[in-house]
């Protein structure tokens, strides 16, 4: 008698469901001390990444075996640690996660906000690294526009007291990233 075997099927993830794994990598990276928040960069590799990057002492130009250096592979083996932002913490760990990007790559500003706002969403994203990065009340009269009363000015009151609350760029970033994973992924101050 002839053995049946079933083929499972995998189901795809949902958006949420990515976006859910991505920002637990980024908790796990944070308490590895991987990632160092730090406002003001976006992504700065640690010296062991950056170590790969071979440059070619003719043309000035990163040699073509650099440029051909997948970037998964590397973050996945690499123990050294890297200084992010919001956004670049997120991209990092979409990288981790699931994306096949050259290492040369992760210093490209376009590849990185196209991939990172395709899963996450521009204006989720522009409001996540706003918070961490306290934009949205440093900016001189930017809340004070509002009418005390309207919708705006109650959100950038919240934006305010979220970033305010905490006092390390750190502890801000888990915060984010926690109340992040709570709401599926988007950003709800």
């Amino acid at each position: 008698m002839k053995k049946i075997t079933k083929k499972v099927v995998k189901k795809a993830k949902t958006k949420a469901e990515r976006r859910v794994e991505i920002l637990k990598d980024v908790l796990k990276q944070l308490k590895l001390e991987r990632y160092k928040a730090t406002s003001g960069t976006y992504v700065d590799l640690s010296n062991s990444l950056t170590n790969l990057l071979e440059i070619d002492d003719e043309t000035g130009d990163y040699t073509e075996d650099s440029r051909q250096i997948d970037a998964k592979e590397c973050l996945l083996k690499d123990k050294g640690q890297c200084t992010v932002c919001a956004k670049g913490s997120i991209f990092l760990s979409l990288v981790r996660k699931e994306n096949k990007v050259k290492l040369i790559e992760l210093q490209d500003d376009d590849i990185r906000e196209v991939r990172s706002n395709a899963l996450f969403g521009e204006a989720n994203m522009d409001l996540i690294e706003a918070v961490f990065e306290g934009w949205y009340y440093k900016r001189v009269g930017y809340c004070q526009t509002y009418s005390a009363y309207s919708e705006d000015a109650v959100f950038c009151e919240n934006i305010y007291n979220f970033y305010t609350k905490y006092s390390t760029s750190t502890n801000r970033l888990v915060a984010i990233v926690k109340n992040c994973i709570e709401n599926g992924g988007i950003f709800k101050p």
